[in-house]
């Protein structure tokens, strides 16, 4: 995945997202949204959400950071499944198109609104050129490795 298509799921708003996760802020000014902890029980509110920069904090944890590291958080997931489920949940529309772009479970491709890019496939089997390449070239121990790998083929 490219830095530039990470740096457009950052800014997928987090106030957004737990709208639709049906958490909704105690109070919200124009600069920020302050949230009851949805990451553990709390009775004062002390997760906020900087609508201008896009982060969250949680003060009683001392933990912050991206949409990212909130949905794998609140989701118990990977990296990779999290950007599936934020493709799944984003609104469909010219700032967030790309997101749709990631096929949830391998299912039928889904051609983004822009017409950029087509998911072929999502795999866990890396081809047999790229393995040579991570384990002679790179010197990367493939057993270690395959958990955190994926294939993915796509058209432009």
């Amino acid at each position: 995945m490219k830095e530039e298509d990470l740096s457009r799921i950052k800014r997928y708003p987090i106030v957004e997202y737990l709208e639709r996760k049906g958490i909704n802020p105690v109070r919200r000014t124009p600069s920020y949204a302050l949230y009851r902890s949805p990451l553990r029980e709390e009775t004062q509110p002390s997760f906020k959400v900087d609508t201008e920069k896009n982060l969250w904090i949680d003060y009683g944890e001392g933990r912050g950071g991206s949409i990212i590291d909130l949905c794998m958080r609140m989701e118990g997931c990977t990296l990779s499944e999290t950007i599936r489920l934020l493709g799944q949940n984003a609104p469909v529309n010219g700032t967030y198109s790309f997101l749709n772009d990631f096929v949830p479970n391998n299912s039928q491709p889904v051609m983004a609104v822009n017409g950029a890019r087509r998911l072929i496939e999502i795999s866990d089997t890396l081809p047999s050129h790229f393995q040579e390449y991570l384990t002679k070239v790179r010197c990367i121990n493939l057993e270690k490795a395959m958990p955190f790998l994926k294939c993915i083929s796509y058209e432009v």
